[in-house]
């Protein structure tokens, strides 16, 4: 099995797992159909990782530090030490107020206010919560060392400001302690809006520091986290990648606090998306970033409502700054070399929101006590596309069967085979009608051990007329599971969002059901962490990997 580790990853053993958490990253999923937090992201990442525990959280906004248990002893062991108050927490924090002294501390009771959290004074039964601040002194010179360039990247962000730095140490773990303690005294943290704090593009709030006991040996372990310089959407991606990644999305919409306004990097360029033109702001936004991942340019795409409609030169991106891209051009993902274009229309040629699915099939893993297929093993990749999926499968020696009605993608497909040394000759590239091949396969009794559905929302073929994802589904999971060895593995996927996850989930159990089938292991899926869920803008991409008998 291949090892994927992203880079947030600052110590683990047999006991204990330690990362530098990213802002804008919740600790855990706020529910099961929204993005990953980094926990879920984690324990379904590798086997090793299976049994990971949360001993403790950090904030959705608050970067830094983070340790959780691997096994039974480090959860006894690790839980006894922050209930009892051994471990010791240092953050860094910015703040554009004057700190009423060199040193202070707040005691307080913590309590729900609504949506969000207030501090009240301390009664007699009421859990305390308490923290000491001070301002930076000469013990702290290797801590500030570690943040001076967040340090410096705030202080160039808010070049009319008068910026100070000070030092946290929150001695019990109530949520959103730090922040409100700070703002309580009349220095909220830089970017905390909702304490009173001034408007920035993050908060900067970061756990630098944490010291504790080996749950096994006891001996003193302290970690250690430098921020990410940068601007907070970006470095927050690369966290949580690998080094042999360089293409994912940087802006995510509302949830990144650009509304309407989407940014990938791929490879060297920069896509933006957007429904309207980029104003001033936006475009200054794009620059930033485009200097910050070191891009040689950016295209911007303007987002149609109905591109069945739109001839391919309206939909094709067009240049807005820096060096164009050749018409072809390689990105690399998890490793995994893939051909894009700018000059194909709607698609660039690899939909990075499936990237986790791509993942899973290529480390051979799809989450915890779920593994995937042995070697040899049969794949039929459905809408196959430019064989994203198959690229992935193929690397682990199983034999696929890519099934698109566009020739000119399946020839796409053989390439990406090609740039990563694979023989596209071994495996079967099949032209037409999805439905067709599928009647095709299951009365010639074709049977496969996995078979990867992930239809366009919408699509029109002159011999089997419209397809619409979510209405016609359920046929073609019937066809599919015609097709479908006992034990096989379906990857179902919905890329629509006005169908709710339980609405597709309820779809997905019946048919199974109805086709005399059942589900023995099971795992949901939604998009990757850079594609992150709101109240504003959830999820919209819906995953079912499913073994059937």
């Amino acid at each position: 099995m291949r090892k994927y580790y992203p880079n947030c990853i600052i110590y683990e053993d047999e006991h204990i797992l330690v990362i530098n958490k990213s802002p804008g990253v919740n600790t855990h999923s706020p529910s099961p159909y929204a993005t990953n937090g980094i926990y879920d992201y984690l324990r379904n990442l590798t086997p090793e990782w299976a049994n990971l525990a949360i001993i403790h959280r950090l904030d959705k906004e608050t970067s830094g530090v983070l340790v959780f248990s691997k096994t039974k002893l480090a959860n006894q062991s690790l839980t006894k030490q922050f209930t009892e108050r051994t471990v010791e927490k240092k953050y860094i924090l910015i703040t554009d107020r004057n700190p009423p002294s060199d040193k202070f501390s707040v005691v307080s009771h913590i309590t729900k206010d609504g949506s969000t959290f207030k501090s009240v004074p301390l009664e007699k039964r009421s859990e305390p919560a308490k923290t000491l601040f001070r301002k930076p002194q000469a013990t702290d010179a290797e801590i500030i060392k570690l943040c001076s360039h967040w340090i410096d990247y705030a202080k160039n962000t808010h070049p009319n400001l008068s910026l100070q730095t000070l030092i946290a140490h929150p001695l019990t773990g109530r949520t959103h302690q730090v922040r409100l303690h700070a703002s309580e005294k009349g220095c909220p943290i830089l970017g905390e809006t909702l304490y009173g704090g001034t408007e920035s593009i993050r908060i900067w709030l970061h756990s630098a520091e944490l010291t504790l006991r080996h749950p096994q040996s006891g001996k003193p372990l302290n970690f250690q986290a430098s921020p990410a310089p940068g601007y907070p959407a970006l470095s927050s991606r690369q966290m949580f990648l690998t080094d042999d990644t360089n293409s994912f999305r940087i802006i995510y919409g509302v949830a990144d606090r650009f509304p309407g306004l989407f940014i990938d990097k791929l490879g060297d360029w920069l896509l933006v998306q957007s429904e309207r033109e980029l104003n001033e702001n936006e475009l200054k936004l794009v620059k930033t970033l485009s200097e910050e991942c070191g891009s040689v340019g950016a295209y911007f795409k303007l987002l149609q409502k109905d591109v069945r409609t739109q001839n391919g030169a309206i939909l094709s991106p067009r240049l807005i700054f820096g060096q164009p891209a050749p018409e072809r051009f390689q990105i690399l993902e998890n490793g995994v070399k893939y051909e894009l274009s700018f000059l194909e229309g709607y698609s660039v040629g690899l939909f990075f929101d499936q990237r986790d699915n791509r993942r899973r099939i290529l480390v051979n893993y799809v989450a915890k006590d779920f593994p995937l297929l042995e070697e040899g093993s049969q794949v039929l990749n459905t809408f196959a596309y430019t064989c994203g999926f198959s690229v992935c499968a193929a690397m682990n020696r199983f034999h696929t069967v890519n099934v698109d009605i566009s020739a000119k993608y399946l020839e796409w497909g053989k390439r990406n085979f090609q740039l990563n040394g694979l023989d596209y000759n071994s495996n079967e590239f099949c032209k037409g009608d999805v439905f067709d091949w599928l009647k095709i396969f299951a009365k010639r009794g074709r049977k496969f051990d996995f078979v990867i559905i992930d239809p366009p929302t919408f699509s029109q073929s002159k011999k089997s007329g419209v397809f619409q994802a979510y209405k016609d589904y359920p046929e073609l999971l019937h066809i599919v599971l015609k097709t479908l060895n006992k034990k096989g593995i379906v990857l179902a996927s919905l890329n629509t969002a006005n169908v709710p996850a339980e609405k597709f989930v309820q779809m997905f159990n019946q048919t199974i059901s109805s086709s005399g089938k059942r589900i023995t292991q099971y795992y949901f899926a939604t998009q990757p962490m850079d594609f992150p869920s709101c109240p504003e803008q959830p999820a919209y991409l819906k995953t079912i990997w499913a073994r059937i008998e």
